[in-house]
């Protein structure tokens, strides 16, 4: 998901657990030191169970009050603050997920021909609006970020669901099923510029539920199913990067089929398996700025989970929940004023109910940019231009990184290309310094945007950080695909 809202102040503490831990490296090189804060927003009352599903300066979800009696609930970081978004004369409301200071879900009424549907709300009961599409027997909305709103509808009993997305209103709908699809569709997460889910295809004469992504369109329908697995979801996508699960085969005859957390960056072979070893199973439910939340089934129950691009970056975030917690998992991750914020939910066993949580961290300083693009398209020679400086501007790479190549990595006009993109770091193979479409997934960015970059140092070392201006630059050329395109001049002009 994409950034939700930068303007709320850190949350009241329930219970604090220390760890030696770096928030975005998350591997043994790290050393930074960084607090885990839980908190748990379960409301006082009558509630007898609780869970969230968005994070970010208002976190939605909802609350149970009985034997399949749901209320939509949004919160502001502490039990009390609990907002009950339950429309009037609905029998049953959900919060599924949000972002950008909007709350969408699902509400049900008997007294309507058509009993569930799609909703968005901004905080409050009263500003709650109606998606759903006229006409259609069903609907219900599953994210929000940007202006957008994704969700799934059914036309009539006769049809399969579709993925849709609106932009505000039940007017504004639109059918992502993908061309070749053979059966349902749903869009279950957006950042606001592309938007990521499942579809059925029909394979070698049976059907398999496929991760999918989109960008506005049902032709621009990607298929991210990898060949390896046999069925997959994509639930969340922030900024180039897109998480889900895989289901694989089993490892023996009759064994288990496997579910794993996932990561894609746009196409089916770029999957990356993040089932941390010893885990049984596991999902991730949410992306941000090259982080993934989610959970893993351990041999002491199900724990929210924290990864940083690969398996071996797992952080079990359960570590830092109350010992009256017997497990968790964790729904999405955003940043707020400063903070790293995780939503969730655990079974607290001494009140034998499930409760909302969440996990708040400092955020190791990386620099809020606008998320709009500078350009329609960056120009590599503007990059260059950072790397090696100009006219009245120092060089602000090359002093370090050519002649001499620190890190294995020359920074010259003749080598920055080829040693950049698509390329292992030399100080974690793991990761690579650019990876096309995904400025979260780079490791570049990472260096020139944040004060705790997770493998090494900020750059440029020991001298002033690049400018808003320059960062964006870099990022949004990475998330325009990292091409090397050369400006051809005839006669002065292109």
């Amino acid at each position: 998901m994409s950034p939700k809202g930068k303007s709320a102040k850190p949350y009241s503490i329930r219970s604090a657990v220390f760890a030696t831990i770096s928030v975005l490296g998350m591997v043994a090189h790290a050393n930074a030191q960084s607090t885990w804060t839980v908190t748990t927003l379960h409301p006082p009352g009558a509630a007898t169970a609780s869970r969230l599903e968005s994070a970010g300066p208002l976190q939605g979800g909802y609350i149970t009050l009985g034997v399949g009696v749901q209320n939509a609930a949004v919160w502001d970081g502490t039990p009390s603050s609990m907002v009950n978004l339950h429309p009037p004369g609905s029998t049953r409301s959900l919060v599924q997920g949000g972002g950008d200071g909007q709350q969408v879900g699902r509400a049900s009424f008997t007294s309507l021909t058509v009993p569930t549907r799609a909703m968005l709300w901004t905080g409050s009961a009263s500003s709650m609006v109606d998606l759903h599409p006229e006409g259609w027997a069903f609907s219900e909305a599953f994210d929000a970020a940007g202006g957008q709103q994704v969700g799934v509808a059914q036309f009539s009993a006769a049809f399969v669901s579709s993925a849709v997305m609106w932009t505000g209103s039940a007017e504004s709908f639109v059918r992502l099923d993908p061309p070749n699809g053979t059966g349902a569709s749903q869009a279950l997460g957006t950042d606001g510029v592309q938007q990521v889910g499942t579809w059925v295809g029909g394979f070698g004469g049976s059907s398999a539920l496929r991760a999918s992504l989109w960008s506005g369109t049902a032709a621009s329908h990607v298929d991210l199913h990898p060949p390896s697995g046999l069925l997959s979801r994509a639930t969340a996508v922030s900024r180039g990067q897109q998480v889900g699960w895989v289901q694989l085969p089993a490892s023996e005859p009759g064994g288990d089929r496997p579910e794993v957390a996932s990561l894609w960056t746009g196409s089916a072979a770029s999957w990356v398996n993040l089932n941390p070893a010893g885990a049984s199973s596991s999902r991730a439910n949410g992306v941000f700025n090259g982080l993934q939340v989610g959970s893993a089934q351990t041999a002491m129950g199900e724990r929210a989970s924290l990864w940083r691009g690969t398996a071996a970056s797992w952080v079990n975030l359960h570590t830092f929940v109350p010992s009256e917690f017997s497990s968790s998992t964790a729904t999405d991750i955003s940043t707020v004023n400063g903070f790293l914020i995780i939503s969730g939910y655990g079974f607290n066993t001494a009140n034998n109910r499930t409760e909302a949580l969440i996990w708040t961290a400092p955020d190791p300083g990386c620099d809020t940019l606008d998320p709009a693009p500078l350009d329609a398209s960056v120009e590599y020679e503007s990059i260059q231009a950072i790397f090696t400086g100009g006219p009245g501007q120092p060089a602000r790479c090359t002093t370090c990184h050519s002649p001499n190549v620190s890190a294995g990595l020359s920074f010259a006009p003749e080598n920055s290309f080829a040693a950049l993109v698509n390329v292992d770091s030399s100080q974690d193979p793991t990761i690579k310094r650019v990876v096309p479409f995904s400025s979260g997934a780079s490791l570049l960015f990472r260096k020139v945007n944040c004060n705790a970059p997770g493998v090494g140092s900020r750059m440029p070392l020991g001298r002033a950080a690049l400018s808003l201006d320059e960062q964006r630059l870099i990022r949004d050329w990475i998330d325009q695909g990292a091409v090397q395109r050369q400006r051809v001049l005839v006669n002065g002009f292109e």
